[in-house]
């Protein structure tokens, strides 16, 4: 997974986090293979039974597999993906986590996509177990499979059970949500409403419009400001916000740790999300919303 040294984790970070919490649960036993930042993850899983060990290189992953029955793979590793799954026997059962739309992604950011269409037809044709987050990432797939021959109509029925929906799910924890992040912002806040975009400042979503409300003195920053979560990602950099922004009505929050971020949600009154009319956002699903779902409150 993705983490850093200040306990910030990325959605690739939480999606096996997550995993690995909820495969706990079930008494099996877990361990996670990390790249870097290896105490960051070991904070995370202090106090459960899920093991770390060193990704040093593909083929020591791939070894440490052979002592499984599974190993789950994260697609967005690319040709590491590749070389981990090949390396590993038959007697081991290849999952390959598909959680985002990785195809519709690479298109979305401009890349030059062949390399990475390679990478992940080879993924597809070696995976004997597909997770995907919900139904729409389902077809996608599915269509996938069908269009590079990896499987036709004859085989199509046995398939599809091999595709399961498998969503991010939520963590519950009362004591995160008693925190108080606004404190040290009460006196802009003053008695207004407090209204937080969350998520990043990814290139796919349009936060403009909203800058525009805000940006000005109206009826709306008279009753609420705008505050701005991770508006700074330490892996991504964004080209989004090109305006000037008035600071008594808007206020940028870095990335923050992963726990933090549910204490941010739970004492704010409305979060808000504008999406470009992509493909990416028809087929992803977003980690925020099930945040907002967890803690009660309204997102728009």
């Amino acid at each position: 997974p993705c983490a850093d040294d200040k306990l910030q984790i990325s959605a690739t970070g939480m999606r096996c986090y997550k995993l690995a919490l909820g495969l706990e649960s079930e008494k099996i036993e877990v361990t996670i293979a990390i790249k870097e930042h290896k105490k960051v993850m070991g904070q995370y899983v202090h106090g459960t039974t899920i093991k770390l060990v060193d990704w040093r290189d593909d083929e020591s992953v791939a070894r440490k597999a052979e002592q499984y029955n599974v190993i789950i793979v994260n697609a967005g590793y690319g040709e590491s993906a590749v070389n981990i799954l090949k390396a590993v026997s038959t007697n081991v059962l290849k999952v390959v986590d598909v959680f985002i739309p990785y195809y519709l992604e690479e298109a979305v950011m401009n890349k030059d996509i062949r390399k990475s269409i390679i990478s992940y037809n080879s993924i597809l044709s070696i995976a004997d177990i597909l997770l995907v987050s919900n139904r729409h990432q389902y077809s996608l797939y599915l269509g996938a499979l069908l269009s590079t021959n990896i499987i036709n109509n004859k085989v199509i029925k046995e398939y599809t059970d091999r595709i399961i929906i498998a969503p991010p799910g939520i963590i519950t924890d009362e004591e995160i949500f008693s925190q108080k992040p606004y404190e040290h912002y009460s006196s802009i806040i003053d008695s207004r409403k407090i209204v937080i975009w969350y998520g990043s400042l990814y290139d796919w979503y349009d936060i403009n419009p909203l800058l525009d409300i805000y940006n000005d003195e109206n009826d709306i920053t008279e009753k609420s400001i705008l505050f701005i979560l991770g508006a700074r990602n330490p892996g991504y950099k964004s080209n989004n916000i090109t305006k000037k922004i008035n600071k008594k009505n808007i206020v940028f929050v870095p990335w923050i740790n992963y726990y933090e971020r549910l204490s941010w949600i739970a004492n704010c009154d409305v979060g808000i999300s504008i999406n470009k009319n992509t493909w990416e956002n028809e087929f992803s699903y977003r980690n925020r919303l099930l945040d907002f779902v967890e803690v009660k409150k309204p997102f728009i």
